[in-house]
């Protein structure tokens, strides 16, 4: 992953380590085992409105950065894995941590909490979260999508007009509408006010890959 910071820093996660390129490019850094870093198979990279890193792991779980050092949440501060696919910020400076054995976390304020939902995406993975109107959380996984509420959930498949299950991305537009990315089977727009899928986008109507 990459991300660009205010002052133009390029931070870029690898699967060895985590570099760091000057906004003139003429300084490169790069932390890695032989540096002292100790974490590798770093997946993501967001930054808050307070200025922290946030890097997920395969191996390691969640890293919090900030210039002053590195904060290691792991399974020892509460996480229900370390194996870490994506993390989200979400209103209230609430984090949702999906890890790659279908568990998912709330993160605020230093304290974790699990979140309980009985569908099983243990070998599915959580690839992305986002949270609709009246706190719904839209979960994309390799079983569909999962819309969870309270106790109430359901797993969108394509039974439900889905074109594949193997789902990576969730984005809401200003609309209310949610965009689903597959890995196999193009984009889809659905209405969650409606409950249907409003458009498949893939290679038959413009496209450049599924």
């Amino acid at each position: 992953d990459l991300n660009i910071d205010e002052e133009g820093r390029k931070w870029v996660a690898t699967e060895n380590g985590l570099a760091r390129i000057s906004a003139d490019d003429k300084v490169e850094e790069f932390a890695n085992r032989k540096k002292g870093f100790p974490y590798t198979r770093l997946n993501s990279i967001s930054r808050d409105t307070e200025g922290s890193l946030w890097i997920s792991t395969g191996r390691d779980g969640l890293l919090q950065m900030r210039e002053t050092g590195i904060v290691n949440i792991g399974e020892e501060e509460g996480l229900s894995s370390g194996k870490i696919n994506i993390v989200v910020e979400e209103a209230d400076q609430t984090f949702y941590i999906g890890s790659d054995v279908g568990t998912i976390d709330r993160y605020k304020q230093g304290l974790i909490e699990r979140i309980p939902f009985k569908t099983d995406l243990k070998q599915a993975g959580i690839r992305d979260i986002c949270q609709g109107d009246n706190g719904t959380l839209w979960i994309a996984s390799y079983r569909g999508i999962l819309r969870l509420q309270g106790q109430s959930e359901k797993l969108l498949t394509e039974k439900d007009g889905l074109p594949a299950i193997d789902m990576r991305r969730v984005l809401k537009d200003k609309n209310g509408d949610l965009w689903f990315a597959s890995r196999s089977q193009g984009l889809v727009k659905f209405s969650p006010r409606l409950n249907k899928v409003l458009h498949v986008y893939n290679k038959e109507n413009g496209l450049g890959s599924n």
